[in-house]
């Protein structure tokens, strides 16, 4: 069963956390990403996490699940949202306490290593969450003027978002089609290594939103084929690849890279699939409510049902 988290208002509580790489050395910016949140109106607390490190990470496992557990239990607290992603969520994804997340349903959002923590939450409570801009890569820099209306519109107003913005870009049609189903989205290495286990969402009808980072187009070619062979997308709806930083460099272009190595791992699919720029790493990011009904095709994506209650 699908459950949407209470919108967002006025003065509520946004905890940051950071439940994958170390942010301890950034304390600038994310105070900068910190100060653009409550100029939307809200309150913002760092988690313990923020002032931990760990090697590369924002401390141990147990110190970064005490962290959201933490957020997640303390009624005060109405939003959830990572300072940054890089790696270390897939050692938590099961020792995360799923019941306290579905006893209290809170906005969570996140990116990049994120992703995984995203979709496994959702996969196991039912709980929409929201895939979208981190506090240091996005509320800390100019991106936040492009990225904030289009968070707000998602998780402060129980109504459909509708079209993407502008800024979001055009579809790019690599195979034709249209589709309508609820979302699934995320960082196509983090969350591909969950598909076949229980934290991986049925889908069936799913529309699967992917972005990477530095794959070449073999590297993408063997992750898709992990997916329509693990059963990751062989009943979906749809595939949309957003941004794909430094992929494909193997081929003159990108879209070239991206085109064969989808006729490559799905050969005899009638899978449609789009291309966007409006979510992925480097660029500004839309939010993407995984869990609520969208629907695609060569016009855009569009957000067809409300993300909170």
């Amino acid at each position: 069963m699908i459950s949407c988290p209470p919108r967002l208002k006025p003065g509520d509580l946004i905890a940051i956390v950071a439940p994958s790489n170390q942010v301890a050395t950034c304390q600038e910016d994310l105070l900068q990403g910190a100060r653009r949140l409550e100029a939307l109106g809200f309150r913002t607390r760092m988690g313990r996490t923020c002032f931990l490190q760990d090697g590369p990470l924002a401390g141990s496992a147990e110190e970064r699940l005490r962290d959201l557990h933490s957020a997640w239990a303390d009624p005060d607290v109405r939003a959830i949202v990572a300072a940054t992603g890089g790696f270390g969520c897939a050692a938590l994804v099961d020792r995360l306490d799923y019941d306290l997340v579905r006893r209290n349903p809170k906005v969570f959002m996140g990116m990049s290593d994120v992703s995984t923590l995203l979709v496994a939450i959702h996969a196991r409570t039912g709980l929409v969450t929201f895939h979208g801009t981190h506090v240091l890569e996005g509320f800390a820099t100019e991106d936040a003027q492009l990225e904030a209306p289009h968070f707000l519109a998602v998780t402060g107003r129980a109504a459909p978002a509708g079209p993407l913005p502008d800024w979001a870009g055009p579809v790019r049609v690599l195979r034709p089609g249209s589709a309508r189903g609820r979302l699934i989205a995320g960082n196509l290495p983090c969350i591909g290594h969950l598909v076949g286990t229980p934290y991986w969402p049925d889908p069936t009808g799913a529309i699967v939103c992917l972005e990477a980072v530095g794959l070449s187009s073999v590297a993408l070619m063997r992750w898709l084929v992990h997916l329509r062979l693990a059963g990751g997308i062989e009943r979906a709806a749809a595939l949309v690849f957003g941004h794909l930083e430094r992929c494909c460099a193997d081929w003159p272009s990108p879209e070239e890279g991206l085109a064969w190595a989808v006729d490559n791992a799905l050969p005899r699919s009638g899978l449609p699939v789009f291309r966007m720029e409006g979510f992925g790493h480097m660029v500004p990011n839309v939010t993407l409510p995984i869990g609520c009904v969208a629907s695609v095709d060569a016009s855009g994506l569009r957000i067809e049902d409300r993300a909170v209650s």
